[in-house]
């Protein structure tokens, strides 16, 4: 079975499409969302490189300049840059592929935070400071979730390689405020998410891949402009008084 990596897990626990599943598990990559191209820009801008290896950017204006929301965004970026040293931040490597027998990843940036080895992970927030738990949509003091699975994962991978748990870090940026948060876990945590990936692996081990064929879902799928199998057409409901 393809290694899980933290997208896919994240896929099958909240997915009801299992053809979705399918094309994630074949590499397919969707088109990003204007969100997720503005999370690339401060990315790119910050440790020089994405994921992809490409350089994101927003439509240009018709004179070919970048546009003023793009400008604000990479100004932004360098701002936060600007703070590194003050913060104790140290860029080592950017966008390693990591991996283990069961796992892969890709870490945006492995650093040092005080001279401490680390794990960063960039995240581009548009929300206010006050709104979603400070700007950022998940709740980090309540039981891990899958949405911060990512900051077990990552350890978990790099601890054969490191002999050690790395440290892990989201450094989340809105358009005002920052946050810089360290992810401390125990071997509850860890023993739950390793639960969790079994139970991933046994539903992937079940599934047919059948596509959901729903029109709404579709229309609303971000891998439906690379989907062989999308609903074009609203079904009839039937409903019985």
């Amino acid at each position: 079975m393809k290694k899980l990596s933290n997208s896919l897990i994240r896929s099958v626990l909240t997915s009801e499409c299992q053809y979705f599943i399918k094309l994630q598990m074949d590499g397919v990559k969707s088109d990003p969302t204007p969100a997720m191209t503005n999370g690339l820009i401060i990315e790119h801008q910050m440790i020089g490189s994405t994921m992809t290896g490409e350089e994101p950017h927003l439509p240009l204006l018709k004179n070919g300049a970048l546009s003023k929301v793009e400008k604000d965004l990479r100004d932004r970026a360098d701002y936060v840059k600007s703070l590194f040293p003050a913060m104790g931040i140290e860029i080592l490597s950017v966008q390693d592929f990591i991996q283990n027998d069961e796992f892969a990843g890709h870490i945006d940036f492995l650093g040092k935070v005080k001279s401490k080895k680390a794990i960063v992970d960039i995240k581009f927030s548009g929300a206010k400071l006050y709104d979603n738990y400070f700007g950022w949509p998940y709740d980090l003091t309540e039981k891990l979730s899958e949405d911060e699975f990512q900051s077990v994962l990552y350890p978990y991978i790099m601890k054969d390689a490191e002999g050690e748990f790395l440290p892990f870090y989201y450094l989340l940026i809105g358009k005002t405020w920052i946050r810089f948060v360290k992810v401390e876990f125990g071997q509850d945590h860890l023993d739950y998410f390793l639960k969790v990936a079994d139970d991933v692996r046994n539903r992937i081990d079940r599934m047919t891949f059948e596509p959901l064929k729903d029109y709404n879902a579709c229309n609303s799928c971000i891998l439906r402009s690379k989907c062989d199998k999308t609903t074009l057409v609203p079904g009839v409901e039937v409903v019985e008084l």
